[in-house]
C-alpha cells in the first residue's frame, strides 16, 4: 500500500512508527507541515518520504490519512484534490462522514479512525467506521481493530479516549502514596506499569466481562473488596459516568 499522512503530529508519529516496526512494509508519504517530525520519521525506514506539499502526498498515495486538528481540517481538505480510487482515513475528532464528504467529495471512500499512542509499539486498539478492508489491514498491523456499524457508536468510543490522562493520574496517585511511605519512586513506577500492563493483558486474552474479571480478583473480606467498596461508597464510579457524560456533551456540541 502507498499510505500518505496529511499532518505530522503525535498520532501520525505513532502510526508511522508502528508501521515501520511491523512486518508489513508500505510506502509512506508524509506531509511537510511539521518538518522536524517528518524528518525524524523519514529516518525510520527508507520507504518513508516527505512530500513537498500536501497535494503531492495525496497524489502519491492510494490511502490518505488525515491527521490535522479540527480547527483547520475543513480548510486543509478543501484545498486538496482526491481521486475516486482512493481511501481517505480521517483521524479528525468530531468530524462526521457527512462533513468529510462535503470537503472531499462523495465519490471517495471515507473511513473514520481513532488510533492511539500505543500503536507506535504495535499494541492497543483502533476503532474504525465504516468497515473497510484496507483500513483494517493497516490497523491490525499495529494493534487490534474494532469495527463498528454505526457512526453514533464510533463517537461514543471517542468519549472513552478522554480517559488517558485520568488513567495516568490515577496510577500516579498510587506511585506518590508509595513514595511518601519510603518506596523509591522509580521502583513504584516500574511495579505499577507492569502491574497494569498485566491486568490489561489478562483482559485481552479473556472473554469474560470486566465485571466478571473484577469478581475473580475479589476475595470476600479481602483487600480488593475493601478498596472497591470504599471507592464505590464515595461515588468514584458514578463520577466516571458523570465525566463521560460531560465529554459526550462536549463532542456533540462541537470541540
Amino acid at each position: 500500500m502507498r499510505i500518505g499522512f496529511i499532518g505530522s503530529g503525535s498520532i501520525t508519529r505513532a502510526v508511522v512508527t508502528g508501521l515501520c516496526h511491523g512486518d508489513a512494509k508500505h510506502d509512506i508519504w508524509l506531509s511537510p507541515r511539521n518538518a522536524e517530525v517528518a524528518a525524524q520519521l523519514a529516518q525510520l525506514d527508507d520507504r518513508v518520504r516527505v512530500g513537498e506539499s500536501n497535494q503531492q502526498v495525496v497524489d502519491a498515495s492510494n490511502v490518505v490519512c488525515i491527521a490535522v486538528v479540527p480547527d483547520v481540517a475543513e480548510e486543509v481538505l478543501k484545498a486538496l484534490r482526491f481521486r475516486a480510487d482512493q481511501i481517505v482515513i480521517s483521524f479528525v475528532a468530531g468530524m462526521t462522514i457527512e462533513r468529510l464528504k462535503r470537503c472531499i467529495g462523495e465519490r471517495v471512500s471515507i473511513v473514520r479512525a481513532i488510533p492511539l499512542p500505543a500503536t507506535a509499539h504495535g499494541s492497543g486498539s483502533t476503532v474504525i467506521y465504516p468497515r473497510n478492508a484496507q483500513a483494517t489491514e493497516i490497523f491490525d498491523a499495529i494493534g487490534a481493530t474494532v469495527q463498528v456499524t454505526e457512526e453514533s457508536q464510533f463517537d461514543l468510543f471517542s468519549v472513552a479516549t478522554a480517559t488517558m490522562s485520568t488513567y495516568y493520574s490515577f496510577v500516579e496517585a498510587q506511585a506518590k502514596w508509595l513514595a511518601q511511605r519510603g518506596v523509591p519512586y522509580d521502583g513504584a513506577r516500574t511495579f505499577l506499569a507492569g502491574y497494569y500492563s498485566g491486568l490489561a493483558k489478562l483482559a485481552q486474552i479473556s472473554d469474560d466481562s470486566f465485571t466478571e474479571l473484577a469478581r475473580q480478583c475479589t476475595t470476600e473480606g479481602g483487600i480488593n473488596e475493601l478498596m472497591h467498596d470504599k471507592l464505590q461508597s464515595e461515588g468514584f464510579f458514578d463520577q466516571v459516568e458523570s465525566a463521560m457524560d460531560a465529554v459526550e456533551k462536549r463532542l456533540k456540541n462541537g470541540l
